[in-house]
């Protein structure tokens, strides 16, 4: 991991949920009026560095954290620097295509004026899909549109099918976000899955997952 100068003459914190604490939090309390400040006025500076698990600094990368409504770029050297002022949980996003690419993610525990450094690795290997928009119905997932030279569109699959089955899982067991992960994965992996077609006869398929682009 390449090494960066912290802004300021903040100490760098090396674990999630680590500080050390400033020369003034290490004095005893005089009142309790700097208990009763909000979180506010006491942040927590985090700095992030993003790579790619083969060293690499990932091109149109962002560290979002839904939980702290945090949605940051990464800079060309793979850095970007919060300020919270709570738990957040905080996660790389890399877009190949259409779709994003995921790391791990971590949770960084709120420490009043307090500050860290956390890495977060993406995978090298490029999501990909099948092509299709789509809406959960109440018998399954009906596919709204295909996109032109996708998986789908090669298969035959058209608008108005309804995905019934994805690897052997009853879709209706599925919530639109987890069906969405199992129609996704690792560029030139399969996928099975049953679906209704417009004659109302199950067809079962097995499409091979391709990069989308625009």
């Amino acid at each position: 991991m390449r090494k960066k100068r912290l802004a300021g003459n903040r100490s760098t914190v090396k674990q999630v949920g680590m500080y050390r604490p400033s020369l003034q939090e290490a004095q005893p309390a005089k009142n309790t009026d700097e208990e009763a400040k909000p979180k506010a006025d006491k942040p927590m500076f985090v700095q992030v560095f993003v790579e790619n698990d083969d060293g690499t600094i990932p091109r149109r990368a962002m560290v979002r954290s839904p939980n702290c409504r945090i949605a940051e770029q990464v800079d060309e050297e793979g850095y970007t620097d919060l300020m919270i002022v709570e738990d957040c949980q905080l996660q790389a996003q890399r877009r190949d295509g259409l779709l994003l690419t995921s790391s791990v993610i971590e949770t960084v525990e709120y420490r009043p004026n307090g500050s860290t450094t956390i890495e977060l690795l993406l995978a090298m290997e490029k999501i990909g899909g099948l092509g299709v928009n789509i809406q959960k119905m109440d018998d399954g997932v009906e596919v709204l549109r295909v996109m032109p030279g996708t998986p789908a569109e090669k298969m035959g699959i058209m608008r108005g099918d309804v995905i019934v089955e994805v690897d052997g899982i009853d879709v209706q067991e599925l919530d639109i976000n987890e069906f969405i992960e199992m129609l996704s994965g690792p560029v030139g992996s399969t996928v099975d899955f049953v679906f209704l077609d417009q004659a109302g006869e199950e067809v079962q398929v097995s499409l091979t997952r391709a990069l989308l682009s625009r």
